[in-house]
């Protein structure tokens, strides 16, 4: 018995029309080798399926029977097909995917921008925290994956550096380092600085281990809900603000932004040892792509 998922679909066709010419036309075949085709599914089977006559069609009682089975076989390949063809894409489903507090909208739309190119069956929901609460976030299982900067890693995540990003600071336009065209940051420890209140870099984080390797302890000026991105808060002169480069975008009168030397920050995509599928290593690539166009490189 040789019968193949075309002749089940030709079947069926003639089963739902019940008339060889208007089945030949939705299955785009000459009549003749549709009728042909059925002759030979039935000589396979063994079953007579369809009466004919010149004026009608009708299903067998055997025809009926074998049509419900039909059916299923050709719904169950056409899911197979589907299933594929998710797999062959990277999945699908959703995915939430924490980032660090200082990423910019740009990288964030960068992310769901390439993600929406490679994948569009993947649904991607963005959350950003500090560093610290989205290393937590991942081990508790209540995010997939994070971008996170410099994290505490345990056994239990697997990690892949994206990228060194340069730090920068902005110092209000008469600060007294406002004329150097970078600074290191031990200079900057005299300095008061506005930090972000909730979700950023608190005690432990990335900017408090960065200051005590270089010596000294952030004296904190003041506390905002979120880094702002024209940097209001430094050009009144409230304090200074050390951001990722790729977080600057365009600064207001009255801040002058520096590079400082020598300070990488280590941005890792991080996701549980145990935790494999198609779906998340697409997030994965997506994110690396979009950060080789958004991110900044030290």
């Amino acid at each position: 018995m040789n019968v193949e998922i075309r002749h089940l679909r030709q079947f069926l066709a003639v089963a739902e029309e019940l008339h060889f010419s208007r089945a030949a036309d939705r299955l785009h075949l000459a009549q003749p080798a549709l009728s042909a085709n059925i002759r030979k599914l039935e000589d396979s089977l063994q079953l007579r399926l369809f009466t004919r006559s010149t004026r009608h069609v009708e299903l067998t009682n055997e025809g009926q029977a074998f049509a419900e089975h039909a059916r299923i076989a050709v719904e169950g390949y056409d899911r197979a097909l589907e299933a594929a063809t998710h797999l062959r894409r990277g999945g699908s489903g959703p995915v939430a995917l924490g980032v660090y507090s200082a990423v910019s909208t740009e990288v964030k739309r960068a992310i769901v921008n390439r993600l929406r190119e490679i994948n569009p069956d993947i649904e991607l929901t963005i959350v950003a925290e500090s560093s610290s609460k989205l290393v937590e976030a991942v081990v508790d299982r209540r995010i997939d994956a994070a971008l996170c900067v410099a994290p505490n890693i345990t056994a239990d995540l697997h990690r892949l550096l994206v990228t060194n990003e340069a730090m920068v600071v902005a110092l209000p336009a008469d600060h007294r380092l406002a004329g150097r065209s970078s600074v290191d940051l031990r200079e900057l420890a005299e300095d008061a600085w506005i930090l972000p209140s909730n979700r950023a870099f608190r005690e432990g984080s990335a900017l408090h281990r960065l200051s005590a390797q270089a010596g000294f302890t952030i004296r904190i000026a003041e506390e905002v809900s979120d880094f702002d991105e024209d940097f209001t808060g430094v050009a009144a002169g409230h304090g200074i603000e050390v951001v990722p480069e790729s977080f600057v975008g365009t600064p207001r009168e009255g801040v002058i932004i520096l590079p400082i030397d020598n300070v990488l920050l280590p941005i890792y995509l991080i996701a549980r040892s145990d935790e494999s599928s198609p779906t998340l290593s697409t997030v994965f690539d997506a994110v690396v792509d979009a950060a080789e166009g958004t991110l900044i490189k030290a």
